[in-house]
């Protein structure tokens, strides 16, 4: 046995071909790694997975302790062999710091609103169940095991992936308890039974089920073409959609005491307080519609009304138009919700706009116009130019279409016996929609995988069109949702699309999204002010800008302070020593409200370089200085010689 680890020793760690063997295989380890993306699919790892896995560092420590072997039994430390340690100590100091880099490396990213702080970004390399309750209270479920490049699913006959690989019995935790016991005390678990690298979620409604709903048939003779759309009653998620450019949504009532308040207050959303001297009203105003303020001589018209003005700070704002009337003439006045000074537009100026000449000061001081929005039912568009509000009254044949739009006076259509038309906005057009009350409706899901020929690098490696099919399991009930992937799922503002299932006994929704795990920065991040620089003559609506910058703010909450840098391309933002880094990454193109900053760490960066310098100087030694060391070696070795020559010989004397 001694003999044969003796054996097993001299031909390995002492072999200096063991070595060479080593860093062959390390070298073939990391050129299939790098160059053939499709291994690493296979074994469902990205690059820094497959780097860090077990085999790498089975061959890179064989490849350390030989070199530690071979360089202090086999190699004398002597002046000559200064230079091969050096380069086997900085091999080693490489190696190890390499080890730690891709074991320990973070690469992730960062949604920050204008003047916000975030403390926390989302790692690129883990994902995250992320589970909301009735729009609030969000949990979350790890998913170390979940795959990254194939296809698993029932149908492809391997969903057997997700029991081998803990992805079943999920139990959300909120605040250190099982959500189903919020929930009431259910047992509430989570399944993965299916997951799609890159797929679109689908949704089909045929009229074979048992549901409550409209159907909306539009038709364009002209162009062959005929669309049909459904909304189901008892369904949140699936009671409103876009129509051409027309909000559409359901509104059930149980009582017909409910629909004629609606209604009415479709009539109230706009009020004005309408101030002149000796004069002061108060009026419920419409679009379109023409208001003569007493016997002042003024009279306004409600021209429009804008729920999304941008405003010059940034803001969106909500602003109506008047053209307003006046002993003096004839002038438009706009005016923002909240805000006492209104922008007056000059009429019938040479060189002017259709709005007029804009006013740097009221063209009108004694008129004053305050203006209050109220909606409680939610009937004024938020986007689009209108919105249909469709009140059923369960058990009745007949509805109600309210559509309140930016440009004209609300308008009530009763539709009896369960069919009818509604008149739509597509665009600058009006066309003739037919809708019908149906009870047959039914809904379901399906996940469409995308071919490879339109898939995208960039969408392949954000991983934005992830979808699971996830089972949501209480008692004896269950259902299963497809799921999709959100970048930011946690951040304000950031909306969820699907995953939503209704748990039966209770009034609770589930919404469910995948995303990346977020984890902790060391600091605090505020982004102050974010500048999109263009190139000469270019504007905010140029495909291509020369620059974008944050201007970031670092607190180290720890010690207190602070550090100011700008994030922009090519100039990264270091932090800690240049242990993080943050740079730019996107931002928003629509109204530069936020920021996307990459986040990233640097361990055994110095490892590395330190490794890197001593295998240089090694080398700088063994081919510069060693030759010199050894020609004075030899010569004194000569000079040695010739010394003991010149000696002369001791003769042997006879006694």
């Amino acid at each position: 046995m001694k003999k044969t680890l003796k054996f097993i020793y001299r031909h390995t760690l002492r072999s200096v071909w063991f070595g060479i063997i080593m860093m062959v295989l390390i070298g073939l380890y990391i050129a299939i790694g790098s160059g053939m993306p499709g291994v690493r699919a296979y074994f469902e790892m990205s690059d820094l997975e497959f780097f860090a896995a077990w085999p790498l560092k089975v061959l890179i420590a064989l490849l350390v302790a030989n070199l530690s072997v071979v360089t202090f039994t086999r190699i004398p430390l002597t002046a000559p062999r200064y230079g091969v340690w050096t380069v086997h100590c900085g091999i080693i100091l490489l190696i190890l710091g390499t080890g730690v880099y891709y074991n320990r490396k973070i690469e992730g990213q960062i949604m920050i609103p204008v003047g916000q702080t975030v403390s926390r970004y989302y790692d690129n390399e883990s994902r995250m169940l992320y589970v909301r309750v009735n729009g609030r209270d969000i949990c979350g479920h790890t998913l170390p095991g979940l795959p990254r490049f194939g296809t698993y699913s029932s149908e492809n006959g391997n969903a057997d992936y997700f029991a081998r690989h803990g992805l079943t019995n999920l139990v959300p935790m909120y605040r250190g308890k099982p959500l189903g016991e919020m929930l009431g005390g259910k047992d509430l678990a989570i399944d993965v039974v299916g997951y799609y690298p890159y797929a679109r979620i689908g949704e089909n409604f045929t009229e074979t089920g048992d549901q409550a709903g409209l159907k909306f048939t539009i038709s364009a003779p002209h162009m062959g073409v005929t669309q049909t759309q459904y909304l189901l009653c008892d369904d949140p998620n699936h009671s409103q959609t876009i129509i051409g450019s027309s909000e559409v949504r359901i509104i059930q009532f149980g009582a017909s005491e409910g629909l004629g308040s609606v209604a009415e207050s479709a009539q109230k959303i706009h009020t004005l307080d309408v101030t002149l001297p000796g004069f002061h009203q108060q009026l419920h105003v419409t679009p379109g519609g023409k208001y003569v303020l007493g016997k002042t001589g003024y009279a306004i018209t409600f021209e429009s009304y804008d729920p999304n003005w941008p405003a010059m700070n940034g803001d969106h704002v909500k602003l109506i138009t008047l053209m307003v009337d006046s002993p003096k003439g004839s002038f438009r006045r706009q005016v923002i919700m909240g805000r006492d000074e209104p922008t007056d537009w000059k009429l019938n100026v040479a060189g002017s706009g259709p709005m007029g000449q804009r006013q740097t000061a009221p063209l009108d001081n004694d008129l004053h116009v305050g203006y209050t929005f109220a909606d409680p039912f939610h009937l004024s568009p938020d986007q689009n130019i209108e919105r249909h509000t469709i009140l059923l009254l369960t058990g009745s044949k007949s509805f109600t279409d309210v559509c309140v739009a930016a440009d004209q006076a609300p308008k009530v259509t009763q539709i009896n016996n369960g069919n009818g038309e509604l008149e739509m906005s597509l665009g600058t057009m009006r066309m003739k929609v037919a809708v019908a009350l149906k009870n047959d409706l039914d809904f379901s899901q399906s996940v469409e995988p995308v071919p490879a020929a339109q898939r995208t690098r960039e969408g392949g490696q954000s991983g934005a069109f992830q979808v699971i099919m996830a089972k949501v399991r209480s008692g004896d009930w269950s259902k299963t949702v497809a799921v999709p992937f959100t970048q930011f799922a946690e951040e304000p503002g950031v909306n969820w699309t699907d995953g939503e299932v209704n748990l039966p006994g209770t009034s609770s929704e589930l919404e469910l999204q995948l995303s990346n795990q977020f984890r902790w920065l060391p600091a605090t991040i505020t982004l102050d002010k974010f500048e999109l620089v263009h190139y000469p003559g270019g504007n905010d609506s140029s495909m291509v800008q020369r620059d974008f910058k944050s201007y970031l703010t670092i607190d180290d909450t720890a010690t207190g302070q602070f550090t100011r840098d700008v994030a922009h391309m090519n100039h990264p933002v270091y932090y800690a020593n240049g242990e993080w880094t943050f740079f730019q990454a996107a931002w928003d193109a629509d109204g530069q409200r936020w920021s996307i900053l990459g986040i990233g760490n640097r361990p055994g960066v110095w490892t590395m370089t330190a490794g890197c310098v001593m295998i240089f100087l090694g080398l700088i030694y063994a081919f510069y200085i060693k030759p010199i060391i050894i020609r004075r070696m030899k010569v004194k070795a000569i000079e040695a010689a010739k010394g003991r020559a010149k000696k002369p010989a001791k003769m042997a004397t006879l006694n």
